[in-house]
Formats: C-alpha cells, structure tokens, sequence
C-alpha cells in the first residue's frame, strides 16, 4: 500500500481504499438567527451545486459564544463523484 494525495491506495487493485471526503461550514449567526435563515444556507446550496457526487452523512453543532452569537458548524461527509468532484 502507498499513501499519497490524501488517501491510501491499493497498488494491487489501482483503487483508493478511502474514497469519503469531508467538507465544513462554520458559520456565527446573529442573536435568535437560525441556519435556514443565514448565508450558511447559500453557501451549502452553492457548494452542492458545483460539486458532485454521493452525500454520506451529515452532521451539525451549535454553541452559544456569550456576548456574541451562535455558533453553527455543518459537517458533509461525501464521496465526491471522479469525473465531476472540485473538493
């Protein structure tokens, strides 16, 4: 096995073992601000729409930052599709 390009590939097989990807959004929104409702949304539609492949898992945190606002971070897990993926 050799690693390299950020994933291990199987020199037998000519195949990466890793394919999944992770793309994160982080975002501090307003008092009483939402996700549907932020420029977070625009950005996830807009990084969707250029980039193809299959969505795995999706995950989401909030923590308050006192005095200042929410704190959102959205986590897309993907496997990007080869011909098409930007990353």
């Amino acid at each position: 096995m050799e690693s390299g390009a950020g994933y291990i590939k199987n020199l037998e097989e000519e195949e990466p073992i890793m394919r999944e990807r992770v793309r994160i959004f982080t975002h501090a929104s307003g008092e009483g601000s939402t996700v549907s409702d932020s420029a977070l949304q625009d950005m996830i539609n807009d990084w969707l729409s250029d980039n193809k492949g299959e969505i795995v898992r999706i995950t989401q945190s909030e923590s308050s930052r006192p005095g200042k606002a929410q704190h959102v971070t959205i986590c897309i897990w993907y496997v990007p599709d080869e011909a098409g993926a930007k990353q």
